[in-house]
């Protein structure tokens, strides 16, 4: 029997985050538990597919620094967020992926600094960035069986013990939130 795969949208994953960090009526493992690897991996690959055509449309204007928020808040040029993603993608949750799963260690993006900053980034650098991770994540997620439990536990720094589908759920909810300043970016600059 062929089961649907679900892929999360931005109110579902705004919902857990809610759920789990505001209200903390939930854990991210517990929120994943129903959900197959399946379900994330469509969830995370949709959000980077809509990462790639957003970036790719962007003015150039969206590459260069930008002034800070009305609060004063440090805003990311796209080149920064699309580091920053690929730093998460690879350093973080995909480093917690392959040694939960007893994969081999694979690419990894560039660090930011301990306070968050990245570089600025071109287009054509975030790109090929962005390609490197989203291989990378390919070659990941391919590695692991259809049939492994999201269930299944782990401890890695700096991410702690979870399950792989928590961390995939904070994955998944980490990049929407990214996609969101993509999204934020283009709104400010059109």
């Amino acid at each position: 029997m062929t089961r649907t795969v679900s892929i999360l949208d931005r109110e579902t994953l705004h919902g857990v985050r809610e759920k789990v960090f505001r209200r903390q009526e939930s854990t991210l493992a517990d929120e994943a538990r129903n959900l197959e690897l399946a379900d994330f991996v469509a969830t995370i690959v949709g959000i980077r597919r809509d990462m790639r055509s957003l970036l790719l449309d962007l003015p150039d204007a969206a590459f260069v620094a930008q002034p800070d928020n009305d609060a004063d808040e440090l805003v990311w040029s796209a080149g920064q967020i699309i580091l920053h993603t690929c730093d998460a993608a690879t350093n973080t949750f995909g480093e917690f992926l392959r040694t939960a799963a007893g994969l081999p260690d694979g690419f990894r993006a560039p660090k930011g600094t301990g306070t968050g900053v990245y570089p600025l980034a071109t287009r054509l650098d975030a790109v090929a960035l962005l390609d490197a991770c989203d291989r990378e994540l390919a070659d990941a997620f391919g590695s692991i069986p259809d049939n492994r439990d999201v269930n299944t536990e782990a401890t890695v720094d700096p991410v702690g013990t979870t399950t792989i589908g928590g961390n995939l759920m904070i994955f998944a909810i980490h990049e929407d939130d990214h996609l969101g300043q993509l999204q934020e970016l283009a709104r400010r600059l059109s």
